[in-house]
């Protein structure tokens, strides 16, 4: 697949964004940063990706509930430290109509498993394989970690860049409100 202009310039100034995230607070270590709304709440742009077992998974089939749409990397540390807070979440919330979506950016199936057994709690959410970055062009990233709340509609409510603490009481709240529309 073929990279829209402007893709390859995004990722190139990631690792430069990731540190100025990390030097002024930005990747939420701590706390609960607030989820930035997305005016308008636009549809999210639809895709079909392979989740680490090569079965492919469609966002449209998960209408009905609220997505967590995190993209990440690796070597990416604002995402490595979220990712245990988004586990604890998933522990929390996964027998709700909510769903986590962790789609990796670029890297190899051995590298992202590795990545996801090396935690106290292994990463045990769907981890979607982004290897070309279809995806990651049709969605607003200027950065990594890069976050989307989905709603129950299939739209984009929030938005964030840099890490969070997803298990933070705010954003459960926040979670929890949208599975109730």
């Amino acid at each position: 697949m073929k990279l829209k202009p402007g893709c390859l310039a995004r990722l190139a100034i990631a690792p430069a964004l990731i540190v100025i995230l990390a030097a002024t607070g930005g990747a939420g270590v701590g706390g609960g940063a607030p989820l930035t709304p997305i005016s308008g709440h636009p549809p999210a742009p639809g895709f079909t990706l392979p989740d680490t077992d090569g079965n492919p998974v469609r966002l449209s089939d998960l209408r009905g509930k609220v997505v967590l749409l995190n993209f990440w990397a690796t070597w990416c540390p604002p995402c490595r430290e979220e990712m245990p807070s988004m586990q604890a979440l998933w522990l929390d919330l996964r027998d709700e109509d909510f769903i986590i979506l962790a789609v990796n950016v670029g890297e190899e199936d051995d590298a992202v498993f590795a990545f996801a057994n090396e935690f106290p709690t292994p990463l045990s959410f769907p981890i979607l394989m982004d290897k070309k970055s279809a995806v990651l062009n049709d969605y607003p990233i200027i950065g990594l970690p890069t976050s989307f709340i989905i709603d129950t509609d299939g739209n984009m409510a929030f938005q964030t860049v840099g890490g969070r603490e997803w298990d933070h009481p705010e954003v459960r709240e926040t979670l929890r409100a949208l599975m109730q529309r």
